[in-house]
């Protein structure tokens, strides 16, 4: 995910957030926004279907019906009929991304993104979501990446800091000092 801010995403999921909350739903509608994400990815064409402006509203609405009826919430459903009805669709992941960044405030969490040369052990993840909670002072959810192109360290990133402890960052820092102090030596 990349949750970056769109204000047709911040005013639905703001409008969904406030669904869930009156009606204790929250966590339903978290989880059902993240599974049908994932069902746009694993299948694109079901995606594509409700955003295509060729097709009807009505049959748009209808296929929602019959295939997110017997698994969605009523509520969740509703929501996701009037985002059709409003031709919004196309805006979902977006819903998604401000849906997510909304409950993660109410919830007091973080989220970091974590990128090594190698995958983390339980010990090193542990490490560093014990720092990362002790700066941010919140619950962590961390996302990792393995970069094979790195030699060593690790990167975090957390909303708009980027905090670069890789290998290679430090032999650039270093670099760049050696030649500032060859530059200062040679110009007295």
């Amino acid at each position: 995910m990349h949750f970056e801010k769109h204000p047709i995403g911040e005013l639905y999921a703001e409008t969904l957030l406030n669904i869930g909350t009156k009606h204790n739903l929250v966590d339903v509608f978290e989880q059902q926004v993240h599974s049908l994400t994932q069902v746009f990815l694993d299948r694109p064409k079901f995606r594509i279907l409700l955003e295509t402006p060729s097709i009807s509203k009505d049959e748009k609405i209808g296929f929602l019906d019959q295939v997110l009826r017997e698994v969605a919430h009523p509520l969740f459903l509703n929501f996701l009929k009037i985002l059709v009805k409003k031709g919004r669709m196309v805006f979902f992941h977006h819903v998604v991304d401000s849906y997510t960044r909304q409950v993660d405030k109410l919830r007091g969490r973080e989220r970091a993104t974590v990128v090594t040369a190698v995958p983390m052990t339980d010990e090193t993840r542990l490490y560093v979501v014990a720092k990362l909670r002790e700066q941010l002072r919140a619950e962590v959810v961390l996302t990792e990446y393995v970069d094979s192109r790195l030699l060593g360290g690790i990167s975090v990133l957390h909303e708009d800091e980027y905090m670069d402890g890789s290998i290679q960052n430090k032999i650039v820092r270093m670099r760049d000092s050696l030649l500032r102090s060859k530059v200062h030596e040679v110009s007295h």
